[in-house]
């Protein structure tokens, strides 16, 4: 008896898990966390910079500053194309499914007159506000992709 409530119980957890996957939004949409904090996403946006770790924008929204990303994935699907379309072109349309990461918190151990001027980033010089740890690559296409086929 238990053993197949288990199983009930697994398979409506595997259901949540790839209903909020499959909800994917716009770079723009992306909500703008506070310092220190993060939350799950599943993004489409275009990567830019290197294939590990680069910038995600999106040219629905062109005034919005870039957000940083970095892989640490979990499944190695679709690395190789993101690599293989990102040496191509430069950049490449993406769906990615990851951790967003606010601003980091500035240190506490900086006197408070710098800590409340100070605004820690992620990135290259800290110059991006937020960024997406990627664990895992849904799709990737050419950068000249329609976001409603990505």
């Amino acid at each position: 008896m238990w053993r197949g409530v288990l199983v009930i119980i697994l398979l409506g957890c595997a259901t949540l898990s790839n209903d909020a996957r499959s909800k994917r939004q716009s770079l723009c949409n992306l909500p703008q966390l506070a310092p220190g904090a993060h939350q799950s996403v599943r993004i489409a946006a275009i990567a830019e910079a290197d294939t590990d770790m680069g910038v995600l924008t999106d040219a629905s929204c062109p005034s919005l500053q870039p957000t940083w990303f970095e892989l640490s994935l979990k499944s190695e699907r679709n690395r190789n194309n993101l690599h293989n379309q990102i040496e191509k072109s430069g950049k490449a349309a993406v769906v990615l499914s990851g951790e967003l990461y606010g601003p980091p918190r500035p240190d506490p151990k900086l006197p408070e007159s710098i800590r409340k001027n100070y605004h820690p980033g992620w990135g290259h010089l800290g110059s991006f506000p937020m960024k997406v740890v990627v664990f895992h690559i849904d799709s990737v296409a050419p950068a000249g992709t329609p976001y409603s086929e990505r």
